[in-house]
């Protein structure tokens, strides 16, 4: 290293010197300045001082047009040393070194020496600047460099620590430029680009362990990176499990461009934290962003995985921010909304007015009005475009959607139909043909077999016979189907005959076995349960239509059951306040849940949670198994209505609707707060319709999900409605 040091009282450096300016490495008169001992056998004689080499090097580097003689640039002038250094030698395998250092050093104080002698003719004005001016070559160039004997040759043969030294001495007397351009030169050899380092399927692999928001942010570091996070399908894929989405997803598919996937579901992905909510709408824009840009620089290819993940968490985050699109019909406006179902094409409402409207979900048009019953519709289930209804005129009638049309009705139940099921063939084939289960107030529960409406002739009359075993099937006939019935098997027992002219070809069983009202229903299979206001709950065998198990337990009567499949088990709420978990297999009773205060009306299950929703205005969240997970409060009368998946509860009470955080148990938004009644709530991935009575008025408040940020789906879903006929409906 070089050092500047002063022996005398006075600074040296405090003395001005003139300055000498080489004009040219060429100029053998200012070489000649710079040179000593011409006796040196390594001929340092014709080495340049070391301010000509730091000059020399600059100018190569900064590669600018020389600059005026008149110019100043104080940056570009140097401290002058003002004592000799020298280097010790540590072994003599370092001998060439240490003279090589010696003779750089020897110039270069020889040069300070004339710069010395030249001092006394300096202006006195400028005596207050501390550092003094030292020789700049102005001009220098490659052949220039070339000059300098063996400079590159005597460097590389310096030990590391030499070679450090006198690159920290170059870098101090370099101007801000160059060490801009050296920095510039630096900063990139230094980086690395793992991913790109690496190979694709390890670099994937590290991306698995990534959330969303990272993810998003890693594909705007650089070209690569942005290449391999869009470009695969499987890293998509597996985020959309990890985080709860369906990644064969119908409505994730409608997009422009969209394409057909097959999908499978048993690819195991590492285990990793999903962003947070805080980062919502940051990682949205940068999906929309990327996604943007993918479609430039990649002839319109889009990832559909990523598109749908961008749609399903746009969606999600709608709903938790409130971000939503609101508009009232009015449906039933002077009666009581009794029913409500919702998917993606339809939202269909019941009332005590006779009266079933259907609506399309996407221009919120009335399509139907289904005029038939003779009384207040209680209950209604639909199956694409196949709808049944029960009533208080106790009949169960069968829709076709498409013509609103009535196809079939079934008679036998003496009493209001309460509740009503669809019950689908599960996929180990059980039951063997869809089901529909009626519970009536005349303590019966009646199983026909779903016809078609489109296939399967009309229907409009009631044959059937009753047996003491509580099994009521057909003796005669075929179904619709052309299946003869004749040989099915019952329990004989002595029957009464109804006065019909035929018997009822989709008619099944009659299940007697409760002594009061059939409150609540719930199947899975071949697997029916039922809550009755006798304060039973049973447990029937759809296949044979026989009764398995009678539960007794409750003080008061039955308002509501779930069934719990996978489990083997299932729940009853009561007016006596208790929930209770029963075994299907044995019928006993495995576990009573205390904590509502009066009446539990509403029981709800998923496959992580149990929701129940009691008159004592609050909701409760419990696991399966029947731990209380979080208690809900904050409506101020009973709950009269909730839905629940596995990522939010919606429910409504006098007062208001409000939506909760199923796991953390937090209100997230209050959606209604003017409603003196809110009568039924019901939802699907991007709507929630509620039935809801206020000043005087019934009507239905539907909140639209998916316009915010998802723009190009509305457009696509009003390009690709087929031409119906509808009512015009106000609004």
């Amino acid at each position: 290293s070089i050092t500047t040091t002063n022996t005398s009282a006075t600074p040296v450096l405090q003395q001005q010197q003139q300055p000498i300016t080489y004009k040219s490495m060429n100029d053998q008169d200012n070489i000649s300045k710079c040179t000593t001992n011409t006796d040196d056998p390594l001929n340092k004689a014709k080495w340049p001082s070391f301010e000509a080499v730091i000059s020399c090097i600059h100018n190569l580097f900064s590669r600018k047009r020389p600059v005026e003689e008149d110019e100043d640039d104080d940056s570009e002038h140097v401290r002058p040393s003002k004592r000799r250094h020298r280097e010790q030698s540590v072994d003599n395998k370092n001998d060439n070194k240490t003279n090589t250092i010696e003779t750089i050093h020897h110039v270069n104080t020889s040069n300070n020496t004339s710069n010395n002698n030249n001092s006394s003719s300096s202006s006195s004005s400028s005596s207050s600047n501390n550092m003094n001016n030292t020789p700049i070559l102005k001009h220098t160039s490659l052949h220039d460099l070339n000059q300098l004997p063996g400079m590159v040759t005597a460097f590389d043969e310096l030990d590391p620590d030499t070679k450090s030294s006198i690159l920290l001495q170059l870098l101090k007397r370099s101007s801000t430029n160059t060490l801009q351009l050296v920095s510039s030169l630096i900063i990139p050899t230094l980086r690395r680009d793992f991913l790109s380092s690496l190979p694709k399927e390890i670099s994937l692999c590290v991306l698995f362990y990534l959330d969303v928001l990272t993810l998003c942010r890693a594909s705007t570091v650089c070209r690569s990176w942005r290449d391999l996070i869009n470009g695969d399908e499987l890293l998509w894929k597996r985020r959309m499990i990890q985080d709860g989405f369906k990644h064969d997803d119908p409505w994730a598919s409608q997009y422009r461009g969209s394409i057909n996937i097959t999908s499978d579901t048993n690819d195991s992905s590492p285990s990793s934290s999903s962003s947070s909510s805080s980062s919502s709408t940051t990682t949205t824009n940068i999906l929309s962003s990327n996604n943007i840009n993918n479609n430039n620089n990649n002839n319109n290819k889009i990832n559909p995985y990523k598109e749908r993940y961008r749609r399903l968490y746009t969606l999600q985050q709608n709903w938790r921010k409130g971000r939503v699109r609101t508009t009232r019909l009015i449906s039933h406006p002077h009666n009581v909304v009794t029913c409500l179902s919702v998917d993606e094409d339809k939202i269909i409402s019941g009332a005590d007015d006779h009266v079933i409207n259907i609506y399309d979900a996407k221009t919120l048009t009335r399509r139907r009005c289904l005029r038939g019953h003779e009384g207040g519709v209680w209950a209604l289930q639909h199956v694409g475009n196949t709808l049944v209804s029960g009533s208080t005129d106790r009949t169960v009638r069968v829709w076709n959607m498409l013509n609103g049309k009535c196809t079939h009705i079934f008679h036998g139940h003496v009493s209001t139909v309460r509740c009503l099921q669809i019950v689908m063939p599960n996929k180990n084939n059980e039951p063997s043909q869809p089901l529909i289960i009626a519970g009536s107030r005349d303590s019966t529960i009646r199983i026909w077999r779903l016809p078609d409406p489109e296939n399967d002739p009309p229907y409009d009359y009631g044959n059937t016979t009753t047996s003491n075993t509580g099994v009521r099937n057909n003796t005669t006939g075929t179904n619709g189907n052309g299946i003869n019935n004749n040989n099915r098997s019952s329990t004989t027992s002595t029957s009464s005959t109804h006065n019909n002219n035929n018997n009822n070809p989709y008619h099944m069983y009659t299940l007697t076995g409760h002594t009061n009202s059939v409150r609540a229903i719930a199947a899975h299979g071949n697997i029916l349960v039922s809550g009755s206001y006798d304060r039973k709950v049973c447990i029937w065998d759809l296949s044979k239509g026989t009764l398995i198990h009678r539960m007794e337990g409750h003080g008061e009567k039955v308002y509501s059951v779930v069934i719990d499949p996978e489990r083997n088990q299932c729940m009853s709420g009561s007016m006596d306040a208790c929930i209770k978990i029963w075994s299907l297999e044995t019928g006993q009773c495995l576990r009573t849940l205390d904590g509502h205060s009066i009446l539990v009306g509403l029981l709800g299950l998923s496959q992580d949670h149990l929701v129940s929703a009691a008159a004592d205005t609050t909701l409760r969240v419990w696991s399966p198994e029947g731990d209380c997970m979080h208690a809900l409060l904050g409506h101020q009368g009973a709950i009269t209505c909730f839905q629940h998946d596995q990522e939010k509860i919606i429910s409504g009470s006098e007062g208001g609707l409000k939506l909760w955080d199923i796991k953390t148990g937090k209100l997230l938004q209050n959606f209604v707060s003017y409603a003196t009644g809110v009568w039924r709530v019901a939802f699907d991935q991007r709507k929630c319709v509620a039935a809801i009575h206020c000043n005087n008025i019934t009507y239905l408040e539907v909140l639209d999900f998916g316009s915010h940020g998802l723009e190009e789906a509305i457009n696509y879903e009003i390009s690709s409605t087929t031409n119906r006929p509808f009512h015009k409906t106000k609004y």
